[in-house]
Formats: C-alpha cells, sequence, structure tokens
C-alpha cells in the first residue's frame, strides 16, 4: 500500500495534467478530480490503520470511474468491460454490502441495451464484433463474484473460530496460576504469560538476571544450568519430560518442577511449551513425612535396643555384685559398650525431633560427646575422633536439633576431606576477655585433609556448591550448617592451608548467666534402704521385667509383674479393694510403687497413668522407657509423675531413682 497509494495518485495527477495542458475535455476532468479525492480519503484512512475499508474505496472509485467512462465516452468498449469485471471480482472479496451485485445489474442491462437501442448519436457509436458477448462477461462476473462471497464467508467463519480459540487460549494462559514459556526452535522466549511474567519481574529484581537466565540445579545430572539450557539440552521431542530442579531464590531455597512439551508449528518449528511449578511446600512437606516416618523407625529401633541393652545393663550389674573381682574387667567392658550403644542409639533418636523445636540450655559438651560417637561410627577408614574441652561444662540456649545438624555436617565434611588418614579434634573453649560480656563460644572441627584454595574458600557456604565427584554429594552440608550458625546469631571462620587441613571455627554468644540460671543440681542423694517395699513393674518386655525384678529383689523390695496395661490397673484394683474402708484414695494401699513402661500393646503408660490419676492417685509412678512422647511427658509431669528411668539404665540408677521418690513420700 505504501507503493500503491503514490503511484495511484500520481497516475490521477498525471491525467488531470495531461487533460489541463492538452485537449481539454470536461467529463474526462470530472472524472479525474472524482479519481483523486477518492484515493486521497482512502490514503487517509490506511494511515489510520483501517486497511479493508481503504481498499474498498479504491475498489468502489475503480467501478464508478470505468462505468462512468462507458457512459461517457460512449459504446461499450472491451477495455472498459473487461476492467470493470476485474474490478469487480475483487471488490466482492472485500466488500458486504449491495454495492457490487447492483452495479452488475445495471452494467449488464448498459451491455444488453446496446445491442437494442444506441444511447447516443449513432455515429459516435461503434459496435464491436463481439458485442453479444458483454452481458455474458457480466454473468460470469456475478457466478464468479458469488463463489469468492461464499468462500469469503467461509474463510470468514474458520477466521472468526481460530479467533475465538485463540482468544480462550490465551484466556487459559493467563489464567494459570503457573509460569508459562513458549520457546522457537532458536531457543528463544516468544511467550510467558502473566505468572511467569511476575516471577521475571521478581528475578530481575532479586538476582539481576531474566527468568530464561536463571540458574537451575538439575537433581538428574547433578548439574548446574539456566533455564532455556535446561528446556533444550534433551533430544526427545515426542513427549513431557519432567525436571525436578532447585535454586536460590530470594535468600531461601526453591524447588521446582519443570515440564517441558515439544509444541510443533509452522511459526515456531519445533519448538517447547514449558510449564514451571513451585513446589517448595510440597517438598517441605514430602520430607517432613520422610523425617516423620524416620522418626518413627528410629523410635522403635531405640525402643527395642533399650530394651534388650536394659537387659544386658541390669544383668551385668548383678554380676558384679555376685563375681570375683577377677572377671570385673570383663563385666566392666560390657557395661562400656552398652553406655556406648546407648548412647548411639539417643542419636537416632535426633530424627525424630521436630525442626520447630523450641530453643533450650543445652550442655554443649554432652552435644559434641554425642556427635563424636555419631561421627565415630559413620566413619569408614581409620580416622580417630578426638574433643578438645577447656570447661567440664559450657551452657549454650539454642535449638539442639540445629546445633547437632551442625556440628555433624562439619563433622562429615572433615572426614571425607581427610581421605583414609587423619584425625578429626573437635575442640570446645569459651574465650574470654577482661569482660564476660565480650565473651564468646569458640568450636573448632580441625581436620588434616588437603586443605582448600583461597578461590574456593568464598564459595564452599553456598547451596549446591561442591568439589566432590558426581553422585557424593550435591554441596548442601555446608550450606545448612551455615544457616543454623546465622540462625544462632553466630559466625563461620574458614582458616585452611593447602596439603595441611582446615580449620572450621564457629564463634557463637556466651551467657555467663546460663551457668548461674542452670546450676547442676546436687546429686549426692543417700541412698536408703528399700527392703520391704512392694513395688509393681507394668512392662510388656519379658526382658525388662525379669531384669528389673531381679535387679529390685537384690535390693530387698517384694516384686509383682504384669505384661500389659490392663493387667496392671486389674492388679491395682484388686490390691485396694482388700484394703480397710471404701476410700479409694487410701494411703494404706499394697503396693508403694508403681514402675510403668510407656509402650505398650492396648492401654500405653499415657493411658494407664491417667486411669491410676482416678482411682489410685497416692501411689507414686516411676517412667520407665527409651521412648516416650514429649506432649504425653509433660501432662504426666503436670499430674504429678514421680520420676523417670530412662533405658537402659543399671542397678545405682534404679537404686537411687526409689531412694529419691520414696524420700519425697516420706
Amino acid at each position: 500500500m505504501q507503493v500503491i497509494m503514490p503511484l495511484l495518485l500520481l497516475f490521477i495527477m498525471s491525467g488531470i495534467l495531461f487533460n489541463v495542458f492538452g485537449v481539454f475535455h470536461y467529463r474526462r476532468f470530472i472524472l479525474n478530480i472524482i479519481g483523486l479525492v477518492m484515493v486521497s480519503i482512502a490514503w487517509v484512512i490506511w494511515k489510520q490503520g483501517r486497511v479493508v475499508t481503504s481498499i474498498q474505496i479504491i475498489l468502489y472509485t475503480a467501478l464508478i470511474l470505468f462505468g462512468a467512462s462507458v457512459l461517457v465516452n460512449g459504446g461499450v468498449k472491451t477495455p472498459n468491460y473487461v476492467g470493470f469485471l476485474a474490478i469487480s471480482v475483487l471488490a466482492s472479496i472485500f466488500s458486504k454490502t449491495r454495492v457490487i451485485w447492483v452495479s452488475y445489474i445495471g452494467f449488464m442491462f448498459i451491455g444488453a441495451a446496446t445491442l437494442i437501442y444506441p444511447f447516443y448519436v449513432p455515429e459516435e457509436i461503434t459496435y464491436p464484433p463481439d458485442h453479444r458477448y458483454y452481458t455474458i462477461y457480466g454473468v460470469l462476473g456475478l457466478v464468479i463474484s458469488l463463489c469468492l462471497v461464499f468462500t469469503r464467508e467461509a474463510f470468514n467463519g474458520v477466521v472468526k473460530r481460530l479467533a475465538e480459540r485463540e482468544s480462550l487460549l490465551s484466556s487459559v494462559f493467563e489464567a494459570i496460576t503457573d509460569p508459562l514459556l513458549v520457546f522457537d526452535a532458536k531457543q528463544q522466549l516468544t511467550y510467558r504469560n502473566q505468572s511467569a511474567e511476575t516471577l521475571n519481574q521478581r528475578l530481575e529484581l532479586s538476582e539481576s538476571c531474566t527468568l530464561e537466565e536463571m540458574i537451575l540445579f538439575d537433581l538428574l545430572s547433578k548439574q548446574e544450568c539456566s533455564l532455556s539450557e535446561l528446556v533444550f539440552k534433551s533430544s526427545v521431542d515426542t513427549e513431557t519430560i519432567t525436571y525436578k530442579t532447585h535454586t536460590t531464590f530470594e535468600q531461601k531455597t526453591t524447588w521446582f518442577s519443570i515440564s517441558v512439551s515439544p509444541y510443533n508449528s509452522s511459526l515456531l518449528n519445533d519448538g517447547k511449551l514449558v510449564v514451571i511449578r513451585d513446589i517448595t511446600e510440597q517438598q517441605r512437606l514430602t520430607q517432613a513425612q520422610k523425617m516423620q516416618a524416620v522418626g518413627r523407625l528410629a523410635n522403635g529401633v531405640a525402643h527395642d535396643f533399650n530394651n534388650m541393652l536394659g537387659a544386658i545393663k541390669s544383668a551385668n550389674d548383678l554380676l558384679m555384685l555376685d563375681l570375683d573381682e577377677e572377671h570385673h574387667d570383663l563385666l566392666e567392658m560390657i557395661a562400656e559398650a552398652t553406655d556406648r550403644s546407648a548412647k548411639l542409639i539417643r542419636q537416632l533418636r535426633l530424627f525424630s525431633k521436630r525442626n520447630d523445636s523450641e530453643e533450650a540450655v543445652i550442655n554443649l559438651n554432652e552435644l559434641i560427646s554425642d556427635v563424636k560417637v555419631m561421627l565415630q561410627s559413620v566413619s569408614q577408614h581409620s580416622h580417630q575422633v578426638q574433643i578438645q574441652c577447656d570447661e567440664k561444662v559450657i551452657l549454650f540456649k539454642g535449638i539442639r536439633e540445629q546445633l547437632h545438624s551442625m556440628l555433624m555436617n562439619l563433622g562429615l565434611n572433615g572426614l571425607q576431606a581427610m581421605g583414609e588418614q587423619g584425625d578429626l579434634i573437635i575442640g570446645l573453649r569459651v574465650q574470654r576477655n577482661q569482660d564476660d560480656h565480650d565473651a564468646s563460644i569458640i568450636i573448632e572441627v580441625i581436620d588434616q585433609g588437603h586443605g582448600i584454595s583461597p578461590d574456593l574458600q568464598e564459595k564452599i557456604f553456598e547451596p549446591f556448591f561442591t568439589t566432590r565427584k558426581r553422585g557424593e554429594g550435591i554441596g548442601l552440608g555446608l550450606s545448612i550448617a551455615h544457616g543454623a550458625v546465622q540462625r544462632h546469631q553466630g559466625l563461620v571462620e574458614v582458616v585452611s592451608i593447602l596439603g595441611q587441613g582446615t580449620t572450621m571455627k564457629v564463634i557463637l554468644p556466651y551467657d555467663a548467666s546460663l551457668m548461674i540460671s542452670h546450676a547442676e543440681p546436687e546429686t549426692n542423694i543417700k541412698l536408703n534402704s528399700l527392703a520391704g517395699l512392694s513395688v509393681l513393674i507394668i512392662d510388656d518386655e519379658a526382658l525388662i521385667r525379669q531384669s528389673l525384678a531381679a535387679m529390685l529383689k537384690s535390693l530387698g523390695v517384694r516384686v509383682s509383674l504384669a505384661a500389659n496395661g490392663d493387667v496392671g490397673l486389674q492388679m491395682v484394683r484388686e490390691q485396694i479393694s482388700r484394703t480397710q474402708g471404701p476410700n479409694l484414695s487410701s494411703p494404706n494401699t499394697h503396693y508403694d510403687l508403681i514402675i510403668l513402661d510407656m509402650l505398650m500393646p492396648g492401654k500405653n503408660g499415657h493411658e494407664v497413668f491417667n486411669e491410676l490419676q482416678v482411682f489410685a492417685s497416692r501411689i507414686p509412678v516411676i517412667l520407665s522407657s527409651g521412648y516416650y512422647p514429649e506432649d504425653a511427658l509433660e501432662d504426666m509431669n503436670k499430674q504429678g509423675l514421680a520420676g523417670q528411668l530412662h533405658k537402659p539404665y543399671g542397678l545405682n540408677e534404679v537404686h537411687i531413682m526409689l531412694s529419691k521418690v520414696m524420700h519425697q513420700e516420706s
């Protein structure tokens, strides 16, 4: 149109000039002026973006000019009629009005009339020999135009339906809450919905990169790559591929499920349709469910092992009383192995702890001792884990599970850095200045590995950064440790010498007031004689019942046994019914003490304890278990639980606990 419009105007202007400066013809001059005005109007309308209307005006103008030329020039000449026919056919494609059909009928009538009566002076009219075919031309033009019109209507219907479908798809794409992107074969982004646009803006603000440049860690290949590289790295073009990735976005780890589908069209050739789904919450829920499952497994294993260890420990303590001293060395070895096993079982229970545990005062010496047991057990080589502590007790207020995880990750990183040789040292001390307000707790994890080069020391705490071989790790351990230290208002410093080793120095704030407010209670409890005491043991584990009964009998205690909660409750009721009077809370009940297990088939320890509070609240109850839910224990403590025996326990622990409880009761 940019070329046609000027050419039409130039052609009409040249006609006007020839007419004015040549032989002036009044009727031709009028036709040229009409053409000039109509083409100018068409050009203005085209400039406004109304292209179809502009074409219609030009075609109508051509029809008028050709038709008028037939009339004013006299005679129906072949060029005029053929031009009229061609332009009419073109006009029928772009027009929905009746002008075309009226013009056909009018000019067909004119063509037929020339066969009957001349409109002009006879000597001015010439009759070509094929004048009888002019009407046939008009009929053929009419038929062709009708066919074109019907085709145009069908085509317009198809276009309308396609437009409606495009509008529907566009609305669906925009309504999708997940980011949706379309890439062409040249890996260029050609479309993204509103959700993708929002995510792109957040990326540009926080990460200074576009969505297609976002760096992801592909869990399948264990490699980092941009989104566009991830989309086009696979050659499969016949099915949808879903990638599970994660990245650091807005200072937190975000998980994505990225589905890539082939998209074949003449416009995009072999493009890709990409849907990005944020599965962070789903991943956290899945991880929480996994940890709950591991926790339940760990608790079950801990409970069963503690029962067996308890039987071993109690039998060992009884043998210590009966055997000669020459066998005591062997018995002490059994006791030491039992204690170490009990510590290892206690570490398994950490898996059952919730991530949202509350802060508590922690004995860091005990925590590091527990971590040492775990690290020594998972070491695959002859590494020795050593502890260096300047003080017996260093207290810190924090979340035990997070600090335990932090030390485990630092320790595992040190063990893996040493290869097959070297010792791992965990140091703990308080660094004091002149004023305790500026004191700090220093925890150092020292390995004798190959060290870390200076250019990598700034990256080791970044998520997914790792120098290990593919499949040996994804680079999250040190990142998790760094996050735990930051949540406790601490710092991590790295001191590393290539070829000599690395020291991970954790600096935590020190609160001297904790040593005062959480002073250890007096442990020198007087061991009273328990002779004549009547104790009921309610435990489903036969080994525990027998071993505990043997220890109590060695202390002169009268023992009754119940294999489950229902039997135990029935035995208490029977003894109460034999007492004087109907007062169910009488202090003269036969049993002086009840030792109760927590996990039992049927009624558990919590349920049995609640029923005992109804009709035998005066009988003190000691909880004996290797595992107990914290909420249940809290409720039992509120109702007056007398004490706890943590499996595995020995003769001395039993004697101390019973002496303490009976002293309180007296």
